[in-house]
């Protein structure tokens, strides 16, 4: 062992109210005497139970505490074994050596024969000590690996949470990365372009069905049938009588041919245009001219037209539509398609253009052939056709797949991303269970080592030799001495009972304790226990929390002066209290010891709490100005109600009602001091009844003044009025003594 001292504790997390302490950069470093003072329910006891935690690197009944713990030569964390010199006092050692205090508990160790136990002792806390040091070592790392392997499928996890759309991976998380992780059989790792494709699918949405495109099923045969009937047309020649005037001018003779029509129609003799008689010769010359064939061949030619034009309809119908109505990968496909199907009905509809032209020139020539040069092909267009029908199938089938192969495509990425971590967690796991070998083989004892016994033997071998070699027998009259010089009367005194002893009060076997006499009790226990051999006063810390709690204030003086003989010569001392009449005295005790080499030996603290959202927490500050610089309570309880400012949060005002309570006492004291109680001392003050009934309530109904637990008894209307009996009582104050009011409020460093 090496001398050490702590100088600040620098991190709590998850004790009890130090739910998230930081040791602040302006808080002076521990040193070898400190004083916290703190209220029940402050956090103060919870405070003491870290320091006995440092032996053991962990704390029983906080599974989940984190600290860090600053010495002069390192820090101690949780999971290593402190094996320096700490011995703590708190309610926790009352409760664990009060009920078990008369079984075989070591005290010291007596006789020449026990000197060879006591050697086996010292060798298997070494043994102990340098194996828990290497254990701790070990699960450090094993907790790093895990830590590792957890952020490992925390990462995965966010991962495919952020790239895998769909409900299953919403809220995918580190657990569902695990348990997906086991199923993995094999890795399957995606190329880039099969790692896009999946993202791409999963982000589309989907799309409605497109119709194809389509032309009459017997289109081909129609076409071939105009073909062969137009080649008949442009081939038959009409003989007839021709008019030059009305060969070289087809406006002109269609004019003339209706005409005819229409005369003959209603019979006329003279031209229903200039009225003039149409003469027999011009009769007979525009019958020659336009005969029945020429008539029935043009009327041939004007139906094979319209049979044209309806086909051309046909072709010009077939709407190609934009490809954003397709997924977005088969677009750039369907677009080149689409090009195909636009140029082709462009090359058909241009061909049949040409026919009809041909038929035109025909109806003006009928008495000669007119050639055909090429025939109709609509091959271009019906194979267009197809490719463009083929690529909105694909799309449609896409469509009424749609989720299915959403569903495969975000597998395959979780599979993907499962199969990337494959090899770090093997490679984490196999060194984890490697680790665990080593932890195994320092708890259970390494046989290749020489190592015989467990960790748990080893501790129990210790504890059962420590028992044989203890001895109550010539302990009991330093107890009783010791006991009587704490509580300042020898009422009480341990007497021999076989191995151990019992507890007497005046001669007879006490039945039952008060809560003082078992502190006072433990806390004599305690002291006799710093004499032991495997602990040197010297070079030790020792922390005590609490030894005058229950205790009548005539004891308390006589207890401090215990206290202060018996732990002075320690190596490091800190004193928690909440009574402020035992805080005052190891104020002063603290306070009047002299510096070492120009180095001051003592500080001060409080513990003190805040509201962080919800939750009450605490840390530590340096002790209030007011409690340092003044020997009474009063100044520093007037400071609180003054800076209280309500939020409407029943944690805020917890300890209000017993502030106020202990200002108005005593405030009641000097200015009323009479025997009567608080209620009737209100009386005498000149002060509104209504305001005074108010400050009565507050006082009385929510505080804890008669409960000797220090447990708060109130109901949740504490919150309402707080803010304003508060300032009740300071007004209250001001009014009765205007003088001491703001003498008050100056010392408290307040402008008036």
């Amino acid at each position: 062992m090496v001398d050490f001292v702590i100088t600040r504790i620098k991190r709590i997390r998850n004790l009890g109210l130090f739910t998230k302490f930081d040791w602040s950069d302006d808080l002076e470093d521990f040193r070898r005497f400190n004083l916290i003072y703190g209220w029940n329910g402050c956090g103060k006891t919870t405070l003491s139970k870290l320091f006995a935690a440092l032996e053991l690197g962990r704390s029983p009944e906080f599974d989940d505490l984190e600290y860090e713990v600053v010495t002069a030569s390192r820090s101690w964390k949780q999971v290593e074994s402190c094996t320096e010199m700490i011995r703590v006092f708190n309610r926790d050692y009352v409760v664990a050596n009060v009920e078990s205090i008369g079984g075989p508990n070591a005290i010291f160790i007596l006789g020449e024969e026990n000197k060879q136990l006591s050697d086996q002792i010292e060798s298997d806390q070494e043994e102990l000590s340098r194996r828990s040091s290497a254990l701790a070592v070990t699960k450090t790392e094993i907790q790093r690996l895990r830590d590792r392997r957890g952020e490992i499928f925390t990462d995965v996890a966010r991962t495919i949470s952020q790239n895998v759309s769909g409900e299953s991976t919403r809220n995918y998380r580190r657990p569902n990365a695990e348990t997906d992780f086991q199923k993995i059989t094999e890795k399957s790792i995606l190329e880039e372009d099969a790692l896009m494709a999946c993202r791409a699918t999963i982000g589309q949405k989907q799309l409605g069905s497109l119709p194809k495109l389509l032309v009459p099923p017997n289109f081909d045969s129609q076409l071939r049938e105009i073909e062969i009937e137009v080649k008949k047309i442009l081939g038959t020649v009409i003989s007839a009588v021709p008019i030059q005037r009305l060969t070289e001018n087809q406006d002109i003779a269609d004019w003339v041919e209706k005409g005819v029509e229409i005369h003959q129609k209603h019979e006329s003799e003279t031209c229903e245009y200039c009225a003039n008689k149409i003469s027999p010769d011009r009769t007979a010359e525009l019958e020659a001219h336009f005969n029945a064939a020429d008539a029935k061949l043009k009327g041939e030619i004007t139906d094979q037209i319209s049979v044209v034009n309806d086909r051309m309809e046909t072709v010009r119908n077939l709407k190609v539509r934009e490809s954003s109505n397709l997924y977005d990968e088969l677009q750039a496909g369907y677009e080149t398609t689409a090009a195909e199907l636009v140029e082709a009905q462009s090359e058909l509809l241009a061909q049949l253009e040409v026919v009809v032209d041909l038929l035109k020139e025909k109806r003006t020539k009928t008495g000669k052939k007119v050639e055909m040069s090429s025939a109709i092909d609509d091959a271009g267009l019906l194979d267009a056709l197809k490719k463009t029908n083929a690529a909105i199938d694909v799309h449609n089938a896409k469509t009424s797949e749609f989720e299915g192969e959403k569903d495969e495509a975000r597998s395959a990425l979780k599979q993907h991303y499962l199969s990337e971590i494959v090899d770090d967690v093997k490679s984490i796991d196999a060194k984890i269970v490697d680790q665990v070998s080593v932890a195994k083989k320092i708890e259970e004892g390494d046989v290749s080592k020489g190592e015989d016994v467990g960790l748990a033997a080893l501790r129990s071998r210790i504890t059962e030799n420590k028992a044989v070699i203890s001895s109550s027998h010539k302990a009991c009259a330093e107890l009783n001495d010791k006991l009587a010089r704490f509580l300042g009367r020898d009422e009480i005194a341990f007497e021999v009972s076989g191995d151990g002893y019992v507890i007497k009060r005046h001669g007879t076997i006490a039945k039952s304790l008060s809560e003082g006499e078992k502190t006072a009790i433990a806390f004599v226990y305690f002291i006799v226990q710093l004499s032991d051999q495997d602990f040197d006063l010297s070079k030790g810390i020792v922390v005590i929390d609490d030894p005058v709690s229950s205790l009548d204030s005539n004891s308390l003086f006589q207890a401090f002066a215990f206290l202060k003989e018996s732990v002075a010569g320690a190596k490091q001392v800190f004193v928690l209290t909440h009574n402020f009449e035992f805080m005052r005295l190891v104020k002063n005790w603290f306070f009047h010891v002299k510096k070492v080499g120009g180095v001051k030996q003592q500080s001060f603290y409080m513990i003190k709490n805040r509201q962080d959202g919800n939750l009450r927490t605490a840390y530590l500050a340096a002790l209030d100005r007011l409690l340092m610089e003044y020997e009474s309570e009063y100044h520093y309880l007037f400071s609180l109600l003054i800076d209280f400012s309500e939020d409407g949060m029943l944690e805020s005002i917890y300890l209000f009602p017993n502030i106020g309570r202990k200002v108005l006492e005593t405030f009641l004291a000097f200015k009323v001091p009479t025997l009567e109680n608080m209620d009737e001392k209100m009386k005498h003050l000149d002060f509104p009844e209504m305001e005074k009934s108010a400050i009565i309530r507050f006082v009385n109904t929510h505080s804890h003044a008669n409960r000797g637990d220090g447990v708060i008894g109130f109901d949740l209307s504490l919150t309402n009025g707080g803010q304003q009996a508060i300032l009740s009582l300071l007004s209250l104050i001001e009014k009765v003594d205007v003088t001491h009011y703001e003498s008050m409020v100056k010392t408290c460093g307040k402008a008036v």
